[in-house]
This record gives structure tokens, C-alpha cells and sequence, in this order.
């Protein structure tokens, strides 16, 4: 663990896990936490928290993948490419890039497309390809712009909304 460890008071386990990390850090996952400069990280996951920023907690294989600070993920490759201040939990949430900020999605394949901030998403892919903003999605399918008749994928772009309902505002 650790390789080029030039940071302080760390705990690392695992192949690589923290090389080149920041100080008050605790990784366990092979190459978990790598290129991470921030500080006060707690990581745990197969390649979590690679280039990660300050004050995370994140929980899950490739989960945070090149994100900012203060972020709590968990979930399978969930939470990449995010800015600061997100809550997600579920598996690939939260996956898209963008100012993404003050987000906190629940469920999984939920949020995947949000490009900026303020959303309340929870529920199994709710808001799924909505790229929107300050919006209140609630419920399986809600707003997921996921068409099931064809099976394809309509991304979206709504803003300031209450949505309520399993499969709520679908299309």
C-alpha cells in the first residue's frame, strides 16, 4: 500500500490503495484512493476515490471516481465525475459529468444524466435521463424519460418540479 505515500497520519490497505494521497486519510480496496490529494477521506472499495478531493466517504467498487469534496457515496460505480456536497446511494447514480453539486439521488440508476444541482431524486431510476435542475423526483421510474415500449432512452432537461409517483411524468 501506499507506493509514493508523501502524506501523513494514513491508514492504507491494499495494492496502491492512497499513493500520492493527502493527510488523515483511510483507504482499503486495491488502488483505492489513488491521485486523491484531499485530506480526511474515509474510502473503501475496489479503484474508489481515484483523484478524489477532501472530506469523503465513500463505499463500493469504483465508486467517486474523480470527484470533488465533501461527498457521501455508496454504491457499485456510483458518484463519478461529481463536483461537491452530493448524497447518493444506489448502484451507477449520479454518473454523469457536469457542476454537479447539492444533489442527493437514492436508488439505483437513479440521476445518471443530472448535469447540475439541486436535485432530490429517490427511488429505482428515478430521474434516470433528466439532466435538470432543483427538481423533486420521487418514485420508481418517475421521471426517468425511459421509454419501455421501445426501450430507448429520451434524455431530458426539466427544472424547479415536484414529481410524485411510480412512473410519474415518465415521457
Amino acid at each position: 500500500a501506499g507506493f509514493s505515500q508523501s502524506g501523513k497520519k494514513n491508514t492504507l490497505i491494499g495494492f496502491k490503495s492512497g499513493m500520492n494521497a493527502g493527510d488523515e486519510n483511510c483507504y482499503l480496496g486495491y488502488k483505492s484512493g489513488i491521485d486523491s490529494k484531499g485530506g480526511k477521506n474515509t474510502i473503501m472499495g475496489f479503484e474508489s476515490g481515484m483523484k478524489a478531493g477532501s472530506k469523503n466517504c465513500y463505499f463500493g467498487y469504483k465508486s467517486g471516481i474523480d470527484s470533488g469534496e465533501k461527498n457521501t457515496i455508496m454504491g457499485f460505480e456510483s458518484g463519478t465525475n461529481i463536483k461537491n456536497n452530493n448524497v447518493v446511494i444506489g448502484d451507477s447514480s449520479l454518473t454523469s459529468e457536469g457542476d454537479i453539486k447539492n444533489n442527493v439521488v437514492v436508488g439505483s440508476n437513479s440521476g445518471k444524466e443530472i448535469k447540475s444541482s439541486g436535485n432530490v431524486y429517490i427511488g429505482h431510476r428515478s430521474g434516470e435521463f433528466n439532466e435538470g435542475t432543483d427538481n423533486i423526483i420521487i418514485g420508481e421510474l418517475a421521471q426517468s424519460f425511459f421509454n419501455k415500449d421501445t426501450g430507448e432512452n429520451n434524455t431530458n432537461k426539466t427544472k424547479m418540479n415536484v414529481i410524485i409517483g411510480k412512473g410519474a411524468a415518465q415521457n
